[in-house]
């Protein structure tokens, strides 16, 4: 009788124990939208497309089977306020800084894109894709930028918003349709965006608006994005399975192919050598931080 107690209070403190056992092993990915980055909206990472962020996610699940990766699709804003709040997550595509170091845990995970300045024809004299200073931009009162309330355009890009004076307002935007809509009709007259994802939402709409991009000037070095995981004891174990897999996929031969993929021919010459460079790199060294 007394060994048949023993026995049954060990399973019933097995059993208690499981549960947290298995969370431990759990990954929930923040999904937040912006093609190309995310195509579609799935809900599990089996049914995740073609978007960059997206076969990064596919990969990293593939080569972490000791987690059961989920999906959950939220707002930058929540995002960061649960990591905040210590809630267990990953985000596949994020800047570093060191505000966001106080509650996640940081990655490197893909070599980063330049930013493109976006207007109407006309509203800027250089000509299309020539290098134009923001700082610039930022000090001519007749300009209105658009500028996310919830997005970091990288360090040196959030200093110069942040020093502009008059400061200009940063509310949450619209995605892309709507934000090229928007500065078709004049609402701003300018944005700062990915060239690729510019030119993914291009390709989607029935009538396009007439749009010039062009370099920024102070964004000559952008910064890798990184994978950010809640900065916690589970984050920690989660970021060191992220960072070993991040090595594994910059060994691949492919890996540079399919950020390029909706990349401008103009943009694409030169920023591939800097990209396949960075994964030599990232293949030889780890990085959490």
């Amino acid at each position: 009788m007394r060994c048949s107690t023993v026995l049954l209070r060990a399973a019933l403190l097995l059993a208690a124990l499981l549960p947290a056992a298995r969370a431990e092993q759990r990954i929930v990915w923040a999904m937040v939208d912006g093609p190309p980055f995310h195509l579609g909206r799935a809900s599990q990472v089996e049914a995740l497309g073609e978007g960059t962020t997206d076969r990064l996610i596919a990969q990293l699940a593939e080569l972490m089977p000791a987690y059961r990766h989920e999906l959950q699709w939220m707002s930058r804003q929540a995002l960061w306020k649960r990591m905040q709040e210590g809630v267990p997550l990953c985000y596949a595509d994020a800047f570093v800084t060191e505000e966001r170091l106080r509650w996640a845990w940081m990655s490197e995970a893909t070599p980063g894109m330049p930013l493109a300045l976006v207007t109407r024809p006309g509203v800027i004299s250089s000509p299309q894709g020539a290098a134009v200073s923001l700082k610039a931009l930022l000090a001519q009162p007749g300009l209105r930028g658009a500028f996310d309330a919830q997005r970091s355009y990288g360090a040196p890009l959030d200093a110069l918003i942040a020093s502009a004076r008059p400061a200009p307002q940063r509310t949450p935007l619209p995605v892309e349709p709507a934000l090229l809509r928007m500065l078709e009709l004049g609402r701003m007259d300018y944005f700062l965006e990915y060239p690729a994802a510019v030119q993914h939402h291009l390709e989607q709409m029935h009538q396009r608006p007439a749009l010039e991009v062009h370099r920024i000037a102070e964004d000559t070095a952008a910064p890798p994005a990184a994978v950010a995981c809640t900065r916690n004891a589970w984050g920690r174990g989660a970021i060191e399975s992220v960072d070993a897999a991040l090595r594994q996929i910059a060994k691949q031969s492919q890996r540079g192919a399919l950020l390029l993929r909706w990349v401008p021919p103009s943009f694409a010459a030169t920023e591939r050598p800097r990209i396949e460079r960075f994964y030599k790199e990232r293949a030889l060294r780890s990085d959490i931080r």
